[in-house]
């Protein structure tokens, strides 16, 4: 299997276990000049969540969360922030309800094996 098809398949996996927990997926591969965020949901308190899916075969190379550093989360913070312009949310709105950035970890083995 292709890196692509493994990181489709987290992906997959990562939002059929968002929704099993009440998130509802607002967007999924949301693309802007500077981030592509995986998974924009909001959860039962209406938090929205920009999600990152980290998806790795094993932990031979270091572990998912490793691989989202400082230069990345920044990334992921300006893509938040393009999507929340686009969409028209109200700022004011995310500050008081406070919006997240969460790296979802999906290991090969036991999640997408149900995906394919």
């Amino acid at each position: 299997m292709n890196t692509t098809k493994i990181g489709t398949a987290g992906e997959d996996a990562a939002a059929n276990y968002l929704m099993r927990k009440g998130y509802r997926i607002a967007e999924r591969n949301y693309k802007c000049k500077v981030a592509e965020i995986d998974i924009i949901a909001y959860n039962n308190d209406d938090t929205i969540c920009f999600i990152e899916v980290k998806t790795r075969k094993n932990f031979q190379f270091g572990y998912p969360s490793e691989f989202v550093d400082s230069r990345k989360q920044h990334k992921i913070h300006l893509g938040a922030m393009s999507y929340i312009n686009k969409k028209q949310i109200d700022k004011q709105t995310v500050q008081k309800k406070r919006g997240q950035i969460d790296i979802q970890k999906v290991p090969i083995q036991s999640q997408i094996s149900q995906c394919i």
